[in-house]
């Protein structure tokens, strides 16, 4: 997009040492479409709230999912969020070092939905390992309504040959307070939004 359509904002996510021993610091640039942030914001400001921020489906993706123990583990993490819009997120630990959506459609049948998806992790893992001290991806997890898709965790680990599995919507979260018959892996990247809002 134009520089002059886009609201850039950034996140620090680490920092390494150069070889001549200056520090450098790690971090994430987000763009966004003006036109998109100002209708976001105009919905908000009609219905009578004070907008605080926005942030980043990926973000709360990330922060949804993310367990604690996966701090300082070796390798980064692909989520594949499979919604109404798919996202792609790679974070290690809980920091999320890139992100894209993708246009891959997941409603369509299993093994076309497996060989377009598998090729579009790759495409975003090889533009990430590009970057300078990138950590290796070590596994996928996905999310979301399509995720549950019968067989299409195993195929994507067979085509991209590294593990893939199926997260737990709400991460550590119960699923007991939503209304009954309510679909939890449609709200995996909600509540994460929510815990961002809380500070958690």
């Amino acid at each position: 997009m134009p520089l002059e359509e886009a609201t850039l904002d950034y996140q620090v996510v680490g920092d390494s040492t150069a070889p001549d021993g200056t520090t450098q610091l790690r971090v994430i640039v987000v763009a966004a479409r003006e036109a998109m942030i100002s209708k976001y914001l105009e919905a908000v400001r009609s219905a009578g709230l004070k907008p605080e921020g926005i942030d980043l489906d990926a973000f709360a993706l990330v922060r949804m999912l993310a367990s604690a123990d996966e701090m300082g583990y070796d390798g980064a993490r692909v989520y594949c969020h499979l919604g109404g819009i798919t996202n792609l997120a790679i974070a290690l630990g809980k920091s999320c070092l890139f992100t894209r959506p993708l246009s891959t459609a997941w409603q369509e049948d299993v093994d076309h939905t497996a060989a377009a998806l598998a090729e579009e992790i790759r495409l975003s893992i090889d533009y990430y390992l590009d970057q300078p001290e990138a950590p290796r991806v070590a596994d996928v997890l996905l999310s979301g309504p399509g995720s549950k898709a019968e067989g299409l965790a195993d195929q994507l680990s067979l085509l991209m040959d590294l593990p893939v599995a199926v997260a737990e919507p709400l991460g550590r979260m119960t699923v007991a307070s939503l209304p009954e018959g309510e679909d939890p892996a449609r709200h995996t990247v909600a509540a994460g939004l929510a815990i961002g809002a809380a500070g958690a």
